[in-house]
């Protein structure tokens, strides 16, 4: 007898989902051969038709499985023509030819993923980035034109090659790189999922996160020489007045390019002292509210009430510029400076979070100007600002330093070593740490008693707000 064929949904019980081929020929020939697709949900499966279906992968489901009936079927009729056997080993190696989705390419399965994927406008666009960049790589490496790149090519070799073409052959830095492989390795555990790969390569590669650039920002001074500007002279100098107040607008409060050139007056409110800005900004939709009167001693509300006055007969603060045009402008201000880094709009949002961490020194005046959605990123300004240590050193009273009995070496390394024990006990942040650390060392009389502390931590204190304060208490 000819074998028969049957697709079942969930046999066996620890796997429920799972999809398993039942070849039947006769009652001494019964073979289950795992597909190796498991589905989320029992209605993306159609018994009576056999298939798979409401699956973003239904029609490579389909096509793979009834690829293995017909791979059984052709071995059936070849050792029927040749008088051979044909038992449920010859089965099973015959279904052993289709068992996996190496013939599925990654390079169009990624692209459906991301162009699927629920995010924002900006975060798909970085996302294609990423895949152009891949598809680049793939091209170079295997030498052809169009990138084409199956499953079982995908491997953990190929991502150590891939490691080596971003660091050497795209000038990208470290954190790009590390966001690069981020955001395969969320493609590569997409399709493990689908059943598309059996293993991630990801999951042998050590990704480490490369050191972050130096974000540039403009010096108080550099940004008196725009605010005093000769406005008659703009012309010989090729600057566009409405994108200088732009930028400087953008220096003072924070706000992207995104923001800046589609804030509405409509945003804008009046209180009693001033203009106060109400927006949800684009890029992360993030609430903002900025008292413009108190920022940088009024300077974007002056800015402000000059084209709410001058330009009365539209909706946006400032007047439309397009992109090019004002990244021209911007290279003329760059010219102007003498600056030795590219102008941009985000210059202006590191320029004012650099000015408020020396001027406010409070990471979480920085956290709520910007929008930042982590205390960490504010602390980044904070480290950075030497001003700061300036006004720490001083308030200190060096007078006495010569009477101050000081621990020996081998007492502050003890002191040190007892602080990272407890910090490690606990899994805490490299920034927890560091400021536990600080405070021991500079509080050597209280090592005993932080240490203590750090020892009892509950997890509701792994903030820096909430650590801060207890630790003030506990040195006193």
């Amino acid at each position: 007898m000819k074998a028969k064929f049957k697709l079942i949904l969930g046999r066996r019980k620890n796997y429920p989902l799972h999809i398993e081929l039942e070849v039947y020929k006769g009652a001494d020939c019964r073979v289950f051969i795992s597909t190796g697709i498991v589905l989320e949900s029992a209605k993306q499966w159609d018994p009576a038709r056999q298939i798979v279906v409401k699956h973003t992968n239904a029609e490579q489901y389909n096509t793979f499985m009834h690829g293995i009936i017909e791979n059984i079927e052709t071995a059936e009729k070849d050792a029927d023509e040749h008088n051979r056997p044909f038992n449920s080993m010859e089965i099973k190696a015959a279904a052993k030819n289709l068992t996996s989705f190496e013939s599925v390419d990654v390079i169009e399965t990624f692209n459906r993923y991301v162009e699927e994927e629920e995010c924002k406008a900006n975060t798909r666009k970085g996302h294609k980035y990423t895949m152009s960049s891949f598809c680049k790589f793939i091209k170079e490496f295997k030498g052809i034109k169009s990138a084409r790149l199956s499953f079982s090519e995908l491997n953990y070799a190929l991502i150590v090659e891939y490691d080596k073409y971003l660091k050497a052959n795209t000038g990208k830095n470290g954190s790009t790189a590390f966001n690069y492989h981020m955001y395969l390795r969320k493609l590569s555990r997409e399709a493990k999922l689908d059943g598309l790969i059996r293993n991630n390569p990801y999951d042998d590669f050590n990704l480490v996160k490369g050191k972050s650039t130096r974000r540039p920002s403009l010096t108080t001074e550099q940004l008196v020489i725009l605010e005093n500007i000769d406005r008659k002279a703009l012309d010989d100098e090729h600057i566009s007045e409405v994108v200088l107040d732009m930028f400087l607008f953008s220096c003072y409060t924070g706000l992207r390019y995104s923001d800046v050139s589609t804030l509405l007056k409509s945003e804008l409110r009046y209180d009693k002292k001033g203009i106060v800005i109400e927006r949800k900004t684009q890029k992360t939709e993030t609430d903002v509210v900025l008292p413009l009167y108190m920022l940088f001693n009024g300077k974007a509300q002056r800015i402000a009430e000059k084209y709410i006055k001058e330009h009365e007969d539209i909706n946006t603060l400032f007047p439309s510029r397009v992109l090019p045009i004002v990244n021209k402008h911007l290279l003329s201000i760059e010219k102007f400076l003498h600056l030795p880094f590219h102008l941009t709009f985000h210059v202006a949002r590191h320029t004012c979070a650099s000015q408020l961490a020396e001027l406010a020194d409070n990471p979480f005046v920085i956290m709520q100007i910007l929008g930042h959605g982590t205390i960490h990123t504010s602390m980044r300004y904070i480290h950075r600002s030497h001003r700061t240590s300036e006004k720490k050193l001083a308030e200190v009273d060096w007078s006495d330093a010569d009477d101050i009995e000081y621990p020996s070496n081998e007492e502050t390394l003890s002191i040190y070593n007892s602080i990272i024990e407890a910090c490690n006990a606990k899994q805490l942040s490299s920034d927890l740490t560091n400021m536990a650390v600080g405070a021991a060392m500079s509080n050597y009389q209280m090592a005993g008693e932080i240490k203590n502390w750090i020892s009892g931590l509950k997890k509701t204190d792994y903030t820096m707000e909430a650590w801060g304060k207890r630790l003030e208490m506990v040195v006193g």
